[in-house]
């Protein structure tokens, strides 16, 4: 890409806040985790797609 190309793409692009909410094991007394991120991306569709990488561990958010 080049300077122009990145210009373009940061102009496309809004900031997006995810909700997560992840429940850990299935016997009470239940734990949940509560994640709250925020993205750039060119839609919200998109926004949940980078959370739900993210949310699968590290080095898999796609760029």
């Amino acid at each position: 890409m080049n300077d122009a190309q990145d210009a373009d793409e940061a102009v496309n692009q809004g900031w997006f806040s995810v909700r997560c909410i992840f429940q850990y094991g299935s016997d009470a007394p239940f734990v949940y985790e509560e994640r709250i991120t925020v993205w750039r991306a060119v839609s919200f569709d998109a926004a949940i797609a980078l959370a739900e990488a993210e949310a699968h561990g590290p080095g898999v958010v796609p760029a």
